[in-house]
């Protein structure tokens, strides 16, 4: 992820290192800061990172992540795992809006969602961590464990 500022043309090495990238066939995702642009990178858009709101910059980095297939389920459990031990009610609350746009998940993933949920009153008691489950649930329910479904239910009803 090349961090695009006036220091990154004043760099030795970027451009250099950007270049070997490209060449190994990385995964390049330039971050636009105060500059557009320029030589090799050319071929990619950039996201610009906007400093003053980084939250919403990093979410816009996982959605990015995730349309690459090779990424998407390593990236979904490791949102998975971190979502579900949510360590308060903010934290539950912000990962729950990116539940959804994360997807689509594999029966096994959808199920460890559903469990952490279950098991976490971080999530259950969140306003906006219940709302956003409850209709994630509600729209993939049907892949969720009979047992799981009974556990839901009764701790999102």
């Amino acid at each position: 992820m090349p961090l695009l500022t006036k220091h990154f043309t004043q760099s030795e090495w970027a451009d250099q290192e950007s270049g070997m990238a490209i060449a190994y066939s990385k995964i390049i995702i330039p971050l636009s800061v105060n500059m557009d642009i320029h030589g090799f990178l050319g071929r990619y858009q950039a996201l610009k990172l906007k400093v003053r709101a980084l939250d919403e910059s990093c979410k816009k980095i996982l959605l990015v992540l995730n349309e690459n297939e090779k990424l998407k389920e390593n990236l979904q459990n490791g949102f998975i795992l971190t979502f579900v031990r949510s360590s308060s009610f903010f934290e539950a609350n912000d990962k729950s809006e990116l539940i959804e746009s994360l997807g689509p998940y594999n029966s096994n993933q959808l199920n460890e969602i559903i469990q952490g949920c279950v098991n976490n009153s971080q999530i259950y008691e969140a306003f906006t961590a219940r709302k956003k489950v409850r209709a994630f649930f509600k729209k993939n329910h049907k892949f969720v464990k009979r047992s799981l479904r009974k556990d839901f239910e009764k701790m999102f009803s």
